[in-house]
């Protein structure tokens, strides 16, 4: 028998990771050293890969959106780490669509 996934079951300890390093990232802010900022949305982008892998495609588009949307405003201050990062947020989205 088939039960429905929740989206914590899937992978709870990576889901708990997860969750916890966008609760440091944001609690620390995104000047609390040299890349926080980038951290802070790879953070996001995490949450939403790991929720979008554990069945919840819907929740996963929140964090995924904010992901974006950091990772954006640091390509566009010209960090080509957070630009390469922007296409993996939108592959992530489409997934989940």
């Amino acid at each position: 028998m088939e039960r429905e996934a929740d989206p914590h079951d899937l992978a709870p300890t990576a889901s708990t990771a997860a969750e916890q390093l966008l609760t440091r990232c944001l609690a620390a802010g995104e000047n609390a050293y040299p890349g926080a900022a980038y951290d802070t949305a790879i953070a996001h982008l995490y949450v939403g890969t790991v929720l979008r892998m554990a069945g919840a495609a819907e929740e996963a588009l929140v964090p995924l959106a904010e992901a974006r949307r950091r990772l954006r405003q640091l390509a566009d201050a010209g960090d080509k780490s957070a630009e390469q990062a922007v296409g993996i947020s939108f592959a992530d989205t489409g997934d989940c669509l």
